[in-house]
């Protein structure tokens, strides 16, 4: 039969699009603020280790479903370190659940239930992200 290889892209971290941007802006103006009850797992990914990730499986030929992942953090630890990132204080109180399900609907079980995965099986076969922690990661996005 045919090999296949299937990544499972968690929530990539980029300032081209994506999450980072719409979390980044109410930081950036001093109202951000973690969402719900901010404990929700978040597994994340760099854009530039997506790649990388996407060229290892192709030229390794490795074969399987496999987490596109490199950490996992919550949302509340995520909004404290783009703030950090920023130069931004937290000062608000969590943005409730019940705001989020009027404003985003079905989407909304997405923001508020999580996503936490393990990137430790790509790990296994020899896959080295550049930015395997989220202080890293946004260091290097924040600086370009």
């Amino acid at each position: 039969g045919m090999q296949i290889s299937v990544l499972r892209i968690g929530i990539v971290l980029s300032k081209a699009g994506g999450a980072l941007p719409k979390l980044s802006l109410p930081i950036s103006w001093g109202v951000g603020a973690p969402i719900g009850s901010g404990r929700q797992s978040m597994s994340w990914i760099h854009l530039d280790d997506l790649v990388k990730m996407f060229v290892f499986v192709v030229e390794r030929q490795v074969m399987g479903t496999y987490n596109a992942v490199t950490q996992n953090t919550t949302n509340a630890l995520l909004t404290q370190a783009i703030a950090q990132q920023l130069k931004k204080p937290l000062f608000l109180p969590n943005v409730p659940s019940f705001f989020l399900k009027i404003s985003f609907g079905e989407m909304s079980k997405i923001i508020l239930g999580g996503n936490r995965v393990s990137g430790i099986k790509i790990t296994e076969q020899g896959f080295k992200p550049d930015y395997p922690t989220l202080e890293g990661a946004l260091s290097d996005i924040f600086s370009k």
